[in-house]
Protein backbone atom coordinates (compact mmCIF):
# COMPACT_ATOMS: atom_id res chain seq x y z
CA UNK A 1 0.00 0.00 0.00
CA UNK A 2 2.79 2.41 0.90
CA UNK A 3 4.63 1.64 -2.32
CA UNK A 4 1.50 2.39 -4.36
CA UNK A 5 1.08 5.71 -2.58
CA UNK A 6 4.70 6.67 -3.27
CA UNK A 7 4.32 5.71 -6.93
CA UNK A 8 1.17 7.84 -7.23
CA UNK A 9 2.90 10.80 -5.59
CA UNK A 10 5.83 10.53 -8.01
CA UNK A 11 3.49 10.45 -10.99
CA UNK A 12 1.64 13.52 -9.78
CA UNK A 13 4.82 15.46 -9.18
CA UNK A 14 6.04 14.57 -12.66
CA UNK A 15 2.78 15.55 -14.35
CA UNK A 16 2.13 18.87 -16.14
CA UNK A 17 -0.13 19.87 -13.25
CA UNK A 18 3.03 20.68 -11.29
CA UNK A 19 4.79 22.61 -14.03
CA UNK A 20 7.14 25.23 -12.61
CA UNK A 21 6.94 28.86 -13.81
CA UNK A 22 9.30 29.85 -16.60
CA UNK A 23 11.26 33.08 -16.25
CA UNK A 24 10.29 35.89 -18.61
CA UNK A 25 12.10 39.22 -18.85
CA UNK A 26 10.76 42.18 -20.77
CA UNK A 27 13.25 44.93 -21.54
CA UNK A 28 13.00 48.39 -23.11
CA UNK A 29 16.17 50.34 -23.87
CA UNK A 30 16.32 54.01 -24.79
CA UNK A 31 19.35 54.31 -27.07
CA UNK A 32 19.25 57.92 -28.23
CA UNK A 33 16.60 57.57 -30.94
CA UNK A 34 14.08 60.43 -30.82
CA UNK A 35 11.04 58.37 -31.72
CA UNK A 36 11.68 54.72 -30.84
CA UNK A 37 13.24 52.32 -28.34
CA UNK A 38 14.72 48.83 -28.41
CA UNK A 39 12.51 46.15 -26.90
CA UNK A 40 13.11 42.50 -26.14
CA UNK A 41 11.61 39.48 -24.43
CA UNK A 42 13.89 36.82 -22.93
CA UNK A 43 13.08 33.30 -21.79
CA UNK A 44 15.22 32.14 -18.88
CA UNK A 45 14.97 29.19 -16.51
CA UNK A 46 12.15 26.83 -17.46
CA UNK A 47 12.29 27.83 -21.13
CA UNK A 48 11.98 24.19 -22.19
CA UNK A 49 8.29 24.37 -21.20
CA UNK A 50 7.61 26.85 -24.02
CA UNK A 51 7.24 25.45 -27.54
CA UNK A 52 6.51 28.66 -29.45
CA UNK A 53 5.17 32.18 -28.99
CA UNK A 54 2.92 33.78 -31.61
CA UNK A 55 3.17 37.59 -31.33
CA UNK A 56 0.77 40.13 -32.81
CA UNK A 57 2.81 43.09 -34.08
CA UNK A 58 1.51 46.42 -35.38
CA UNK A 59 3.37 48.52 -38.01
CA UNK A 60 5.10 50.28 -35.07
CA UNK A 61 7.43 47.25 -34.72
CA UNK A 62 10.49 46.68 -36.91
CA UNK A 63 13.99 45.14 -36.98
CA UNK A 64 12.84 41.84 -35.48
CA UNK A 65 15.69 39.45 -34.69
CA UNK A 66 16.30 36.69 -32.19
CA UNK A 67 17.53 33.28 -31.19
CA UNK A 68 15.89 30.17 -32.55
CA UNK A 69 13.39 30.22 -35.42
CA UNK A 70 11.41 33.32 -36.46
CA UNK A 71 8.55 33.22 -38.98
CA UNK A 72 6.69 36.28 -40.31
CA UNK A 73 3.01 35.77 -41.13
CA UNK A 74 1.48 39.14 -41.99
CA UNK A 75 1.14 41.09 -38.76
CA UNK A 76 2.16 38.07 -36.69
CA UNK A 77 5.60 36.77 -35.77
CA UNK A 78 5.93 33.16 -34.61
CA UNK A 79 8.97 32.59 -32.44
CA UNK A 80 10.27 29.10 -31.69
CA UNK A 81 12.91 29.70 -29.00
CA UNK A 82 15.83 27.38 -28.23
CA UNK A 83 15.08 24.76 -25.57
CA UNK A 84 17.53 26.40 -23.16
CA UNK A 85 16.07 29.89 -23.63
CA UNK A 86 16.89 32.93 -25.71
CA UNK A 87 15.72 36.40 -26.70
CA UNK A 88 13.57 38.05 -29.33
CA UNK A 89 14.46 41.70 -30.03
CA UNK A 90 12.70 44.48 -31.93
CA UNK A 91 12.50 48.24 -32.36
CA UNK A 92 9.22 49.95 -31.54
CA UNK A 93 8.05 53.47 -32.35
CA UNK A 94 6.76 55.20 -29.22
CA UNK A 95 4.88 58.26 -30.47
CA UNK A 96 1.47 57.35 -31.82
CA UNK A 97 -1.09 59.88 -32.99
CA UNK A 98 -4.82 59.30 -33.16
CA UNK A 99 -6.98 60.41 -36.08
CA UNK A 100 -8.57 63.13 -33.90
CA UNK A 101 -5.19 64.77 -33.30
CA UNK A 102 -4.66 63.40 -29.80
CA UNK A 103 -1.66 61.26 -28.99
CA UNK A 104 -2.08 57.74 -27.74
CA UNK A 105 1.57 57.84 -26.63
CA UNK A 106 4.24 60.52 -26.87
CA UNK A 107 8.04 60.61 -26.91
CA UNK A 108 9.40 64.13 -26.73
CA UNK A 109 13.11 63.30 -26.44
CA UNK A 110 13.65 64.14 -22.77
CA UNK A 111 10.63 62.21 -21.56
CA UNK A 112 8.07 59.69 -22.81
CA UNK A 113 4.61 58.56 -21.73
CA UNK A 114 3.16 55.42 -23.27
CA UNK A 115 1.11 52.31 -22.58
CA UNK A 116 2.88 49.02 -22.02
CA UNK A 117 0.40 47.09 -24.15
CA UNK A 118 1.42 49.26 -27.15
CA UNK A 119 5.12 48.51 -26.66
CA UNK A 120 5.17 44.91 -25.37
CA UNK A 121 3.14 42.81 -27.84
CA UNK A 122 0.35 40.42 -26.98
CA UNK A 123 0.92 36.76 -27.81
CA UNK A 124 -0.55 33.30 -28.08
CA UNK A 125 1.72 30.82 -26.31
CA UNK A 126 2.04 27.13 -26.96
CA UNK A 127 3.57 25.61 -23.85
CA UNK A 128 3.46 22.67 -21.51
CA UNK A 129 0.06 22.26 -19.88
CA UNK A 130 -0.43 24.60 -16.89
CA UNK A 131 2.93 26.30 -17.48
CA UNK A 132 2.92 29.98 -16.56
CA UNK A 133 5.42 32.81 -16.55
CA UNK A 134 7.23 34.60 -13.75
CA UNK A 135 7.89 37.94 -15.38
CA UNK A 136 9.71 41.19 -14.74
CA UNK A 137 10.27 44.46 -16.59
CA UNK A 138 13.64 46.21 -16.96
CA UNK A 139 13.84 49.76 -18.31
CA UNK A 140 17.33 50.79 -19.50
CA UNK A 141 17.55 54.58 -19.30
CA UNK A 142 20.08 57.29 -20.09
CA UNK A 143 21.89 58.94 -17.13
CA UNK A 144 19.69 61.25 -15.01
CA UNK A 145 16.50 59.64 -16.33
CA UNK A 146 13.95 58.01 -14.03
CA UNK A 147 10.95 55.79 -14.61
CA UNK A 148 7.74 54.53 -13.09
CA UNK A 149 5.21 51.83 -13.88
CA UNK A 150 2.02 50.51 -12.26
CA UNK A 151 3.98 47.65 -10.66
CA UNK A 152 5.92 47.19 -7.46
CA UNK A 153 9.64 47.72 -7.89
CA UNK A 154 12.40 45.33 -6.78
CA UNK A 155 15.64 46.40 -5.10
CA UNK A 156 17.51 46.09 -8.41
CA UNK A 157 15.15 48.54 -10.12
CA UNK A 158 13.14 46.00 -12.11
CA UNK A 159 9.36 45.78 -11.86
CA UNK A 160 7.40 42.65 -10.89
CA UNK A 161 4.80 41.69 -13.53
CA UNK A 162 2.05 39.41 -12.24
CA UNK A 163 -1.32 39.16 -13.97
CA UNK A 164 -3.45 36.54 -12.23
CA UNK A 165 -5.77 36.36 -15.25
CA UNK A 166 -3.03 35.32 -17.69
CA UNK A 167 -0.29 32.71 -17.79
CA UNK A 168 1.86 34.82 -20.11
CA UNK A 169 2.54 38.05 -18.25
CA UNK A 170 3.38 41.27 -20.07
CA UNK A 171 3.50 44.91 -18.98
CA UNK A 172 0.33 46.90 -19.56
CA UNK A 173 -0.92 50.28 -18.38
CA UNK A 174 0.79 53.66 -18.50
CA UNK A 175 4.55 54.03 -18.11
CA UNK A 176 6.52 57.23 -17.66
CA UNK A 177 10.26 57.65 -18.29
CA UNK A 178 12.74 60.49 -18.67
CA UNK A 179 13.42 63.73 -16.82
CA UNK A 180 10.44 63.35 -14.52
CA UNK A 181 9.40 64.06 -10.95
CA UNK A 182 7.55 61.49 -8.86
CA UNK A 183 5.97 61.63 -5.41
CA UNK A 184 5.08 58.44 -3.55
CA UNK A 185 2.75 57.82 -0.63
CA UNK A 186 1.22 54.78 1.09
CA UNK A 187 -2.54 55.28 1.43
CA UNK A 188 -4.82 52.54 2.74
CA UNK A 189 -1.95 50.05 2.23
CA UNK A 190 -1.72 51.02 -1.44
CA UNK A 191 1.45 52.48 -2.95
CA UNK A 192 0.43 55.64 -4.77
CA UNK A 193 2.85 57.24 -7.25
CA UNK A 194 2.23 60.61 -8.91
CA UNK A 195 4.52 61.28 -11.87
CA UNK A 196 4.94 63.95 -14.53
CA UNK A 197 7.67 65.55 -16.65
CA UNK A 198 9.66 68.08 -14.62
CA UNK A 199 8.36 71.64 -14.32
CA UNK A 200 4.95 70.73 -15.71
CA UNK A 201 2.96 71.81 -12.65
CA UNK A 202 1.23 68.58 -11.71
CA UNK A 203 -1.06 69.34 -8.77
CA UNK A 204 0.22 66.49 -6.62
CA UNK A 205 -0.98 67.81 -3.25
CA UNK A 206 -4.54 68.23 -4.51
CA UNK A 207 -4.56 64.70 -5.90
CA UNK A 208 -3.11 63.27 -2.68
CA UNK A 209 -5.73 65.10 -0.60
CA UNK A 210 -8.48 63.50 -2.66
CA UNK A 211 -6.89 60.02 -2.51
CA UNK A 212 -6.39 60.22 1.26
CA UNK A 213 -10.14 60.63 1.52
CA UNK A 214 -11.23 58.28 -1.26
CA UNK A 215 -8.95 55.22 -1.02
CA UNK A 216 -9.84 54.22 2.57
CA UNK A 217 -13.53 54.44 1.63
CA UNK A 218 -12.90 52.33 -1.47
CA UNK A 219 -11.09 49.69 0.60
CA UNK A 220 -14.02 49.51 3.02
CA UNK A 221 -16.45 49.05 0.14
CA UNK A 222 -14.43 46.73 -2.12
CA UNK A 223 -12.32 44.86 0.48
CA UNK A 224 -9.64 44.46 -2.17
CA UNK A 225 -7.30 47.04 -3.62
CA UNK A 226 -4.36 46.96 -6.04
CA UNK A 227 -0.83 46.94 -4.65
CA UNK A 228 0.00 50.10 -6.57
CA UNK A 229 -1.69 52.97 -8.38
CA UNK A 230 0.30 55.14 -10.78
CA UNK A 231 -1.12 58.50 -11.83
CA UNK A 232 0.72 60.24 -14.66
CA UNK A 233 0.21 63.70 -16.09
CA UNK A 234 1.53 65.20 -19.33
CA UNK A 235 1.09 68.50 -21.19
CA UNK A 236 -0.11 69.24 -24.69
CA UNK A 237 0.40 67.76 -27.30
CA UNK A 238 -0.17 64.55 -25.35
CA UNK A 239 -3.76 65.67 -24.91
CA UNK A 240 -4.54 67.23 -28.26
CA UNK A 241 -2.26 68.85 -30.80
CA UNK A 242 -3.18 72.47 -31.35
CA UNK A 243 -5.44 72.71 -28.27
CA UNK A 244 -5.14 75.25 -25.46
CA UNK A 245 -1.47 76.06 -24.65
CA UNK A 246 -1.76 74.79 -21.07
CA UNK A 247 -3.92 71.76 -21.82
CA UNK A 248 -3.02 68.66 -19.79
CA UNK A 249 -4.05 65.05 -19.51
CA UNK A 250 -3.98 62.89 -16.39
CA UNK A 251 -4.11 59.09 -16.61
CA UNK A 252 -4.53 56.47 -13.90
CA UNK A 253 -2.70 53.18 -14.31
CA UNK A 254 -3.51 50.14 -12.20
CA UNK A 255 -1.89 46.74 -12.66
CA UNK A 256 -4.19 43.74 -12.51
Amino acid sequence: MVSRFLLLACLLLASPLWAKPYELTWRLKFDGSKDSALGSVTLGAGADQVRRIDFKLSPAYSDITGDGKIERKGMRVVWTPPRDGGSLSYRVKLSEKRKNGKYRSYYRGEWAIFRGDRVFPSARVRARRNASSRAKLILELPPAWHSDAPYLQAADGSFFINDAERRFDRPVGWLLVGEIGTRREIIADVEVALGAPKDQGMRRMDILAFLNFALPKMREALHRMPDKILIVSAPDPMCAAGSRPRARCTCISIAR
